[in-house]
């Protein structure tokens, strides 16, 4: 059995799909810019908050972990917003896996017309 572009093989990205040609329920595209919103606002905020951190300690004259500046800078600030980024990622793509499953049958219909 051969397979067609337009063959579904699984309901992954039927969210996306549908939401680029805007054939899905408002709500849920409000939802997603949500959370989407949520996801990089409070990245740049761990960031921030990072980078403040560090410099303070920095500043307060107490030895740094890192003998090279810039890689305690890295570390530093690239640590927190790292593991900020893999929760905040999980929570995206939870929200499109459920998106998916609700979505799959008109995903499956459009693509067999």
């Amino acid at each position: 059995m051969s397979k067609s572009d337009n063959q579904i093989v699984n309901p992954s990205g039927c969210f996306i799909f549908l939401q680029a040609k805007k054939l899905i329920d408002p709500i849920d595209d409000e939802q997603y810019s949500a959370i989407q919103k949520t996801f990089f606002s409070t990245s740049i905020t761990v960031g921030l908050f990072s980078f403040l951190w560090a410099r303070f300690y920095e500043l307060g004259k107490y030895k740094l972990m890192i003998p090279n500046r810039l890689m305690f800078y890295v570390v530093a600030v690239g640590a927190p917003s790292i593991a900020h980024a893999f929760y905040r990622t999980n929570e995206l793509t939870g929200f499109i896996s459920q998106m998916d499953q609700k979505y799959y049958e008109q995903y499956k219909a459009l693509s067999q017309q």
